[in-house]
């Protein structure tokens, strides 16, 4: 092996997550999960045991069985229902966890808002189900949002208070650029439990800073700098320069990355912000995707997937019966492309090209009357319907319905070198279909629909979903007469 070889795979192998950054990772999401999933498990119990309490106070120990038929007989459906509501009212999200003041207000709104819900729509429900069987008492049910209330807000400000006092979901984080912000975050590394200060990158080491304020190296080295410290926060305080610089040279990293909106041009009009030792800062690579909304989106996704994959297969066979007779080879191709965070995943899609079609060209775009496309080819690519294994992605994860469409490696290495900020459209999953495709085209520059996909990134939302889904069957009808959006 040459010495450039050599030099080469050490880079390499420098730039991977060590087996030390991965435990570190894993460690901290095990934390995190833990603490969701206990956080799960108690409110369903405290909400059971609300709605035990409330109604023995209420009737003095002895409630009427008419009056518990409904919780007995639709209990399981109740519980989900309230569950439900703590993910719309974002309980389980990372910052439900670090302010009790904000958690308990939002408690006293959930309680408040679903009590009246049901005071509304229980009795609509027993009418229409079976107004002899069941009975219910307001009464009961005004209790039963007090006890939820108290219940609730009790259990979680004393989870709050473990979390702090036990650092569970403490953050590692470097300030990127020592200006007059830079250094008050830097000296109040040890104020907050929810992140610790591990070093600062700058051009040069900061002499206004004294004691073990480490100083771990130059923008420049800020992939090694992240996989060495094990970091999943960067706070960015430097010039606009510094920033830029920064953000672009971080490659397929899960961190978190806070910047000083200072000469900030955002993409977005709903940057999450926060505030560290009294400075606001705004998050430019985090997706506003809540844990309530990922559900959603994912559960969306399955249930369409799975339905889709369904009701195609009679399709799918007839094409396989038509590949096999008239064209050879198989039907569906696999090709790499990269996904969530930068990773490799295999993207299914039916063959629309000649057998070995890039055996000889390598991957290039197809453009105009491509020869190399099948007759049966060019109808499926014009209807996407070429594009339908791709349901099989989304069930396994690898993609959801809306998002950045994927692109192959080795294009995505092109885009990065031409523009950096390529690679912070991989924070959310790629899609089916996304907003750079029905406001777009197949032929516009990577760099507008690059500017769609970020936009949509950055505001992710279930309403957001549903308008793309909506405009995508205009964009391919539009497609069909030849009219581009």
């Amino acid at each position: 092996m040459s010495a450039l070889t050599e030099t080469q795979t050490q880079k390499r192998a420098a730039a991977r997550p060590s087996a030390a950054v991965l435990t570190s990772l894993f460690h901290l999401r095990k934390k995190k999960y833990f603490v969701l999933g206990l956080a799960f498990l108690v409110d369903a119990v405290m909400i059971v045991a609300a709605l035990f309490a409330a109604n023995l106070v209420y009737f003095n120990f002895k409630v009427p069985e008419i009056n518990s038929l409904f919780y007995r007989d639709f209990f399981v459906w109740y519980v989900l229902a309230k569950l439900g509501a703590l993910f719309f009212y974002k309980l389980y999200n990372d910052s439900a966890f670090e302010t009790k003041s904000t958690t308990v207000l939002t408690i006293m709104e959930y309680a408040v808002l679903t009590t009246v819900i049901e005071v509304l729509l229980v009795p609509a429900v027993i009418f229409y189900v079976d107004p002899d069987t069941y009975r219910f008492s307001r009464g009961a049910l005004l209790a039963k949002g007090v006890c939820e209330l108290f219940f609730l807000a009790g259990w979680r400000v004393l989870l709050n208070i473990v979390i702090e006092k036990k650092a569970l979901l403490q953050h590692r984080a470097i300030v990127a650029g020592m200006t007059r912000e830079g250094l008050d975050v830097v000296r109040a590394r040890g104020n907050s439990p929810f992140r610790r200060i591990v070093g600062y990158v700058d051009d040069q080491r900061c002499k206004d800073l004294t004691g073990n304020v480490a100083f771990l190296g130059t923008p420049g080295e800020i992939n090694d700098i992240l996989n060495q410290y094990k970091i999943d926060e960067l706070i960015v305080t430097g010039e606009r320069d510094l920033k830029r610089r920064v953000i672009t040279a971080i490659s397929n990293h899960s961190v978190s990355i806070k910047v000083l909106p200072r000469g900030l041009e955002p993409i977005s009009t709903q940057l999450a912000t926060c505030e560290i030792n009294n400075v606001p800062f705004v998050e430019v690579n985090k997706s506003n995707l809540s844990l309530s909304t990922m559900a959603v989106k994912r559960a969306s996704d399955i249930a369409f997937a799975a339905g889709g994959l369904l009701i195609s297969l009679p399709m799918l066979g007839f094409l396989w019966v038509w590949y096999r007779l008239l064209h050879g080879g198989e039907l569906i191709y696999t090709q790499p492309r990269v996904g969530r965070d930068g990773r490799h995943f295999t993207l299914y899609k039916i063959r629309t090209m000649i057998k070995d079609a890039e055996k000889v060209t390598g991957a290039v775009i197809c453009h105009g009357r491509d020869t190399r496309v099948l007759r049966i080819g060019w109808v499926l690519r014009r209807t996407h319907l070429d594009e339908l294994p791709q349901l099989l992605n989304v069930l396994k994860g690898d993609m959801s319905l809306v998002g950045p469409r994927p692109e192959r490696p080795e294009r995505v290495k092109e885009f990065v070198a031409e523009n950096p900020s390529y690679n912070l459209r991989h924070i959310v999953r790629p899609g089916l279909t996304g907003l750079a495709q029905v406001k777009g085209s197949y032929d516009t520059h990577f760099e507008y629909k690059l500017f769609y996909d970020l936009l949509y990134a950055f505001n992710v939302s279930t309403v957001f979903d549903l308008k793309i889904l909506y405009m995508t069957p205009k964009y391919i009808f539009g497609e069909l007469f030849g009219e581009k959006s």
